[in-house]
């Protein structure tokens, strides 16, 4: 159906769809995805050069809550595995997937908005986006 990312990200930009979210765990040491990230910017703005709203979302929590909502029951169901290995087994220590305090901001390339979710529901991190970056229609 289609042969890469990139080219079902290119259909997507040239779609009448009005939106995209797009998960994706970044590796923050690792220059090439900033790359990456640059590239999926930039297939956007070719196809909406006046009218691109671009929004870096940070989701975050400690190893140890991302370790247990691994291993949920409905988390193991959608993964079709039974257990998943300890978040410290399969993430290098040389690897950084939360940012720096103010190493990402709200600018004219993109707004940032970072969310501690230790606690919150995805139907909560779902309304503190759509709230904090005045999605809702």
């Amino acid at each position: 159906l289609f042969r890469s990312c990139g080219e079902l990200l290119h259909r997507f930009a040239h779609s009448n769809n009005e939106g995209l979210v797009m998960p994706y765990k970044w590796d923050l040491s690792n220059y090439a995805e900033d790359d990456y990230i640059e590239y999926i910017k930039n297939i956007f703005k070719r196809a909406y050069p006046n009218n691109l709203e671009f929004c870096l979302i940070e989701l975050m929590a400690s190893k140890e809550v991302r370790d247990q909502r691994n291993n949920s029951p409905m988390r193991k169901f959608l993964k079709g595995q039974d257990s998943f290995p300890p978040i410290d087994e399969i993430e290098s220590p040389l690897n950084r997937y939360n940012s720096f305090p103010d190493e990402f901001h709200n600018n004219s390339d993109h707004k940032y908005l970072c969310i501690d979710t230790e606690r919150l529901t995805v139907s909560d991190v779902k309304r503190k986006i759509m709230t904090e970056l005045n999605l809702y229609r």
